[in-house]
């Protein structure tokens, strides 16, 4: 294992416990898969390039009072009861759901404190200088919506990560390359322009979430600052290097972003049960050292994957590289009698249909590239001074979801959609239209928190595609509880 010179300053967010809150009865998986990852992590020896972070030492899970900056009291109130009411509190479940497809375990609150807690922690040192490079493999549960859970999503960390960075830096790139739509995420910054949204998912008719179609660009402020880039079954390493890498590198000179949050999910890692996608690890990597070639604050997240070891190899092979550091191909021997029969950590390609044709693929990146295009241009931000780390980063930080940095000038006010009927309706196909005026959103009385202006005339962000958009993401019908469910097994 080699690193090469000029390595960044990477912060490993994690906390050793995770797995305790897998679920069989909820179908909830990640847990365990984030346990895998953690321990091929240490197998490798990474932890020696990285700043480790471990929960409720270096940073604390997030208080409700922190997560309420993005979600609603009721909201929050009922995911707490879970854990000390909880035959009571599941009376109330579909209040707080969006799709058949949700599923709370036992610790729900406890389990996206965690997760959330580390991306918002993450943001904040990014924020303070302490790492060019932050890392929660544990996050990037990009569905949750203000008042309610979508798929495994219960708080939306994304969000509160994006919010948490607004604070200190005027412009936010969120990229999500998964095999699902970040819907969360694209609703809540819809109608803003300091966050440009571009997601890469599969995209058909039936598919979870139902949104992310080429036409949903944004509206009001936030019009051509929402990119989707939606593609079908068998997308593969040729695809992207033609389609998705020119579309981050046309995003990221446009928009010249201060910070990047990516949610680099292993659903498209080839062989996943549910994302039907075909690129490998080399791929995977790629996209994201074309992020880090812009030099910003960069946040990496875990978002999807459901074939266990899989996922495991791509989140740690993606941490080597944001490292600088080659892997050897085979596995460590401590931790291989799990990756049978071959103990590689490369994942081959799988022999699959490609759906995606050559010319709905350029019909995909010709529109892409025009909305893009038809943002306005930003002047490259100002190369600030870089931050002496201390001795030991990570036991200087001791960030928790109270110490947010201070801006150095007042950001401006963000625009979020506001709390109501969630404005992409996941089993939706339906094209863009005018939502009703929703009710004003409680002042929460926190002197760190971005403030929110409430959008009245947020538009329902949806699933639906224009032509092009037909063209370029077909599909198989899949349900929404086939394509949240995950059938690995513990």
């Amino acid at each position: 294992m080699q690193a090469q010179k000029g390595s960044k300053r990477v912060g490993y967010f994690f906390d050793e416990s995770i797995g305790a809150h897998a679920s069989m009865e909820a179908a909830l998986l990640k847990p365990h898969i984030m346990r895998l990852t953690h321990e091929l992590i240490k197998a490798y020896g990474l932890q020696q390039h990285l700043s480790m972070c471990s929960c409720r030492q270096q940073w604390q899970p997030l208080d409700a009072h922190a997560a309420n900056v993005f979600h609603t009291d009721a909201y929050l109130t009922f995911l707490q009861q879970l854990d000390y009411n909880g035959t009571e509190a599941l009376e109330d479940a579909p209040n707080f759901v969006l799709n058949p497809s949700v599923c709370f375990s036992e610790s729900a609150w406890e389990y996206s404190s965690i997760y959330t807690g580390a991306s918002v922690a993450a943001a904040q040192g990014l924020a303070q200088g302490a790492y060019d490079i932050a890392i929660n493999w544990m996050g990037g549960q990009s569905h949750a919506r203000r008042d309610c859970a979508s798929g495994f999503s219960y708080l939306n960390d994304v969000v509160l990560a994006i919010l948490a960075l607004l604070k200190t830096h005027e412009r936010v790139m969120f990229v999500n390359f998964d095999a699902w739509h970040s819907s969360g995420v694209e609703e809540a910054f819809y109608t803003t322009d300091r966050v440009l949204c571009v997601s890469f998912h599969r995209y058909g008719e039936g598919l979870f979430p139902g949104s992310g179609g080429l036409a949903d660009t944004g509206e009001g402020a936030g019009k051509h600052h929402n990119v989707n880039i939606p593609v079908s079954d068998g997308f593969d390493d040729a695809n992207a290097e033609a389609v998705l890498i020119p579309i981050l590198n046309a995003a990221t000179a446009r928009f010249q972003p201060h910070a990047i949050v990516c949610c680099a999910g292993a659903g498209v890692v080839s062989g996943d049960r549910l994302g039907c996608l075909n690129m490998t690890l080399s791929t995977h990597t790629a996209a994201l050292q074309t992020l880090t070639a812009v030099g910003c604050p960069l946040l990496v997240l875990g978002s999807g994957g459901y074939t266990q070891l899989n996922t495991a190899r791509a989140f740690c092979n993606a941490t080597a590289s944001l490292c600088q550091v080659s892997l050897p191909p085979e596995i460590p021997s401590s931790v291989c009698e799990d990756y049978l029969p071959d103990y590689k950590l490369p994942v081959p390609p799988t022999v699959m249909t490609n759906k995606n044709t050559a010319e709905s693929l350029e019909n995909v990146k010709a529109a892409c590239l025009q909305t893009i295009s038809s943002m306005p241009a930003r002047a490259a931000p100002t190369k600030p001074t870089k931050a002496e780390a201390p001795a030991d980063t990570a036991e200087a930080m001791a960030v928790s979801a109270e110490s947010a940095p201070a801006a150095a000038e007042e950001a401006p006010a963000v625009e979020l959609v506001a709390e109501g009927a969630p404005a992409v309706p996941e089993s939706s196909q339906d094209p863009p239209s005018e939502a009703a005026a929703p009710e004003a959103v409680d002042e929460v009385p926190a002197s760190d928190e971005v403030p929110m202006d409430v959008d009245d005339s947020a538009p329902e962000a949806n699933g639906a595609a224009d032509g092009a958009a037909d063209e370029g993401a077909g599909g198989e019908d899949v349900g929404e509880g086939a394509e949240e469910g995950g059938d690995d097994e513990l």
